[in-house]
């Protein structure tokens, strides 16, 4: 065996992990489908954005946004002060 115990244990918990976010994520993607299916019947599909999560480029686009805002390099001419 190439491998020690303790690589495999941390193997093992890392499928067990994987598994288990796999498995909850086919839930909520589940639970997400009825509420798309009870919005558009009951509610003529209003609420049809807020139900589904934001596509990737919204998401890297409010990513970069953020990262902008939270820098902390200083612009412009701060030694003439």
């Amino acid at each position: 065996m190439d491998h020690t115990l303790a690589w495999l244990t941390r193997k093992y918990k890392q499928a067990v992990k994987e598994q288990y976010e796999k498995s909850s994520s086919h839930i909520v993607e589940g639970y997400k489908s009825m509420l798309l299916v009870m919005d558009t019947l009951l509610n003529q599909g209003k609420e049809f954005e807020n139900i589904l999560p934001p596509s990737y480029e919204t998401v890297i686009a409010n990513q970069t946004k953020k990262e902008i805002s939270e820098d902390k390099f200083v612009s412009g001419q701060w030694w003439i002060k």
